[in-house]
């Protein structure tokens, strides 16, 4: 088994025909790596936010076939009066259900091999970040690696996303949500039409992906995410990325937006994708002068009815547990983010630190 490094973009790119033969089988559950383990997310963050500067893509490979591939970039910060150099997947950056891109079949010494190559070959970083869904196969490689090698570990933070289950009867599904719910979908229902009517439409092809990003553009302008800095007009680094990701997502096949229209102008969209039948709700917003009407909410029940005439059995809210998307399920997933320390002196002294903060944090809290 042999570990290699590529660092170029152009090199990377190389890598797209093995990349789905690892990612596809780890790809199929709400507990698996999403549609941000695609070579396609990387390659958008690469460039939007790493300005294609050279990374450290970390590809395991024997005679056979690749059995691996992490792409890596070092972050640098600054904390307790030290930097720390931070080495992290690239989807680290910004990304939803992330994982480690190995090969099932002897999963775990592919891992053993890679820990060994940046131990004892790649020794500049301090410690190594990687979130991970709770349960998934990466979780379970990564927690049995580390146990077997007695490499220590920090647990730097856990959160929760929903998704939905959908069964395969569509009005099991509706009439399975609240009777409060449903009257008020009902309700906003009938406002859209007595307030001039509305249509709902999806975009998925390449020659349409430049018309969406305008439409919902002019939506966040006009949402309450543009005053709390959260819209995308608000963070250029975000819209880029967006369009970047967009049109390769279109260009696959995967990219299913939504706009949903009152008497023909733009009201609210979802921003998403398919991929392994699973859609991902990758962002969302709607007019706040509408938001009395409902219009943010209401966008789900076409899109959802869309889903299922294409087959799709799951749906990831993605993002944390917000209540409006708590009306839709019950259900959520979990993940956890996870420090790796290196061996050498600075990667010893950072797990005592940070061990020492948390038992700190906890003594504070249960006083």
């Amino acid at each position: 088994m042999k570990i290699s490094v590529v660092e170029t973009i152009d090199e990377c790119r190389r890598l797209a025909q093995d990349w789905p033969d690892l990612l596809r089988p780890l790809a199929t559950e709400a507990n698996g790596i999403g549609i941000s383990g695609t070579i396609e997310w990387t390659l958008s963050l690469w460039e939007n936010h790493l300005q294609s500067v050279p990374q450290k893509v970390f590809v395991v490979h024997d005679e056979q076939r690749t059995r691996g591939i992490i792409p890596c970039h070092v972050r640098i910060v600054r904390s307790r009066g030290l930097h720390q150099r931070i080495l992290e997947p690239i989807t680290e950056i910004f990304s939803g259900r992330s994982g480690l891109l190995l090969d099932a079949d002897r999963a775990s010494a592919h891992l053993e091999a890679l820990f060994e190559f940046i131990f004892s070959q790649h020794r500049e970083w301090d410690k190594f970040h990687v979130t991970l869904v709770d349960g998934s196969i990466s979780q379970k490689i990564f927690q049995e690696t580390c146990r077997n090698k007695g490499h220590a570990l920090h647990i730097y933070g856990k959160s929760k996303s929903p998704y939905i289950e959908l069964p395969e009867c569509k009005e099991l599904y509706f009439s399975g949500l609240s009777k409060n719910f449903r009257d008020n979908l009902k309700k906003s229902e009938n406002r859209l039409i007595k307030s001039g009517g509305f249509d709902i439409r999806f975009y998925e092809q390449p020659a349409e992906v430049e018309d969406f990003i305008t439409h919902i553009l002019s939506i966040d302008r006009r949402s309450w995410k543009e005053k709390a800095g959260t819209s995308i007009t608000t963070n250029p680094r975000q819209e880029g990325f967006y369009r970047r990701f967009l049109a390769r997502a279109a260009a696959n096949g995967w990219f299913l937006g939504s706009i949903l229209s009152r008497d023909g102008t733009p009201i609210s969209y979802a921003m998403g994708f398919v991929f392994e039948k699973i859609y991902y709700n990758e962002k969302a917003s709607y007019d706040e002068s509408l938001h009395s009407i409902g219009a943010g909410s209401y966008i789900y029940k076409p899109l959802i009815e869309e889903l299922y005439r294409r087959g799709v059995g799951t749906f990831d809210f993605m993002g944390n547990c917000e209540e409006y998307k708590m009306r839709w399920t019950e259900r959520t997933y979990s993940t956890t983010s996870y420090f790796l320390y290196n061996r050498h002196v600075r990667g010893r002294l950072l797990r005592l630190m940070d061990e020492g903060g948390s038992f700190l944090r906890n003594k504070w809290q249960t006083r």
